[in-house]
């Protein structure tokens, strides 16, 4: 009776301690959190690439040797998001069963070599193999750098730093992809075809990729939450005091930098948990509504550089030049919308749907002035192509936020993955309206893809900002981020 006593005290002194979200939020931010953001945003600086690497480079390559069709454009930016759906749809069970650390080094040590291959390619099919086993690389790495920002932010900021990893990874990518192609294009100017420096630009991913790599293997620790969820309790806890002192902040630890252990049942789970009551209805609004957000955006992405040569006849160099203005532009609205991602008054969705009432009229507006001036068509484009984007990318603060912890790290690379059927199937699509019906109906097609969306996520999605994150899928702790809840 009286070892069962202590045993209860002893539960109960571990139930009371503060969770891992009370201690990073006690800890604050400083150098660790600033380095870990740059870090993951490096990694997705291979995703911002992928967007638009094929199809800016598509004129430069040996078409008449390879034997290269008009189709073959948009198929080649589509198998590499076949493999991106692969990736993603494994991430998930990867990254819960070695550890999201792991899993980070592992796409470096896929994506590095591979891409350089990629550039070295002297014939189609090798081109679209290593095309192929690149976007399995980043489907892997994406949702697992999401959930591990989703792990280590602070609570308060937590939507501003999800939404910065694939937001502003994505808009560097694209800015480096181009300017790298502004500078290397320069001894390639009278060329029109087989030219050189097409292989510049598909490699100029590596070194931030490589960057990324050395510090998440020498800086970074392991994620505390997963640690906690495969029962390393101590381990979670040397990770936080770890935290602490790199922020210079161990005096601000709570008892010490102990942690509650996490109060869950089993730690192994289905994919196929995914489609059961009750986690099954978030799941799938997530992943219908993402998708045709996807569309929408890897739609635009597919088209403008198309249009500025077949409607605006734009040289390789005015093409590079026009589509920077527009990522730039792109990056300030995720800026923006980084900062009021965490505001208390401004939900998720709400974020989201003001997006949607953007870029509805905007693309539609683009696709009944399509062949006007572009004066008038680029400023429709170029707003309807911001607010698809953040519509978009704020989805990855929803999902995370509305994923339980037992299936957070699945759920994401499973919707994430199922979305990118929009980035396969989208060129494809677009490519036979282009050749089939005025240009303009494409962008009818992507401002009702937008519309559907919005539709969908109000019909059947729940707020999730100030309320903690949810342990089980049942919900049954669901409350506010007041009465805080372990991440995982």
């Amino acid at each position: 009776t009286y070892q069962m006593a202590e045993m209860k005290d002893e539960e109960r002194e571990k139930r009371s301690l503060p969770t891992s979200e009370e201690q990073l939020e006690a800890i604050g931010s400083g150098t660790f959190n600033y380095i870990t953001l740059a870090t993951l945003i490096l990694f997705n600086v291979a995703y911002g690439m992928e967007i638009l690497v094929t199809n800016i480079c598509y004129r430069a390559l040996p078409r008449t040797k390879w034997g290269m069709t008009s189709q073959d454009r948009a198929s080649l930016i589509s198998v590499a998001y076949m493999g991106f759906i692969v990736g993603a749809l494994v991430s998930g069970f990867l990254a819960d069963k070695f550890g999201r650390k792991p899993i980070m080094i592992l796409h470096s040590c896929v994506f590095c070599p591979f891409t350089v291959w990629s550039a070295m390619s002297f014939d189609l099919a090798t081109l679209y193999v290593t095309r192929f086993v690149v976007g399995i690389s980043i489907g892997v790495m994406l949702p697992v750098a999401v959930s591990l920002i989703t792990e280590l932010a602070l609570p308060s900021r937590r939507g501003g730093m999800i939404l910065a990893v694939p937001g502003l990874g994505f808009i560097l990518g694209e800015i480096l992809v181009l300017v790298v192609g502004l500078i290397v294009m320069q001894d390639y100017l009278e060329c029109k075809e087989d030219c050189g420096w097409w292989r510049w630009v598909f490699v100029a991913g590596v070194v931030p990729n490589l960057i990324a790599m050395f510090v998440i293997i020498f800086y970074i620790p392991e994620s505390p939450r997963y640690l906690l969820l495969i029962g390393e309790t101590e381990e979670a806890e040397k990770v936080v005091r770890q935290i602490a002192v790199a922020n210079g902040a161990e005096d601000r630890l709570l008892d010490g930098g102990r942690i509650a252990p996490l109060q869950l049942e089993t730690r192994k789970v289905s994919a196929l948990e995914l489609l059961q009551p009750p986690i099954c209805w978030d799941f799938l609004a997530i992943v219908i509504a993402w998708t045709l957000f996807g569309l929408g955006i890897y739609g635009t992405n597919f088209l403008a550089p198309i249009l500025l040569e077949t409607d605006y006849n734009f040289s390789p160099h005015w093409q590079f030049a026009m589509l920077l203005i527009f990522v730039v532009f792109q990056g300030l609205s995720c800026i923006f919308l980084i900062w009021v991602a965490d505001m208390p008054n401004l939900g998720r969705l709400f974020l989201v749907l003001c997006q949607c009432l953007i870029a509805v009229p905007l693309l539609a507006g683009a696709g009944f002035a399509m062949g006007q001036s572009l004066y008038l068509v680029g400023p429709l484009v170029l707003g309807g192509m911001c607010a698809a984007n953040a519509a978009y990318q704020c989805f990855y603060i929803y999902a995370a936020e509305r994923m339980p912890t037992s299936h957070r790290a699945l759920g994401i690379g499973a919707a994430n993955g199922l979305s990118k059927t929009s980035a396969v199937a989208g060129p494809l699509l677009l490519a036979a309206l282009l050749a089939a019906t005025p240009h303009g109906t494409t962008f009818l097609v992507l401002a009702g893809s937008v519309a559907v969306g919005a539709a969908v996520m109000v019909a059947s999605s729940t707020e999730t900002l100030g309320k903690a994150l949810s342990d089980r899928p049942d919900r049954t702790e669901e409350r506010p981020l007041s009465e805080s809840t372990p991440l995982l």
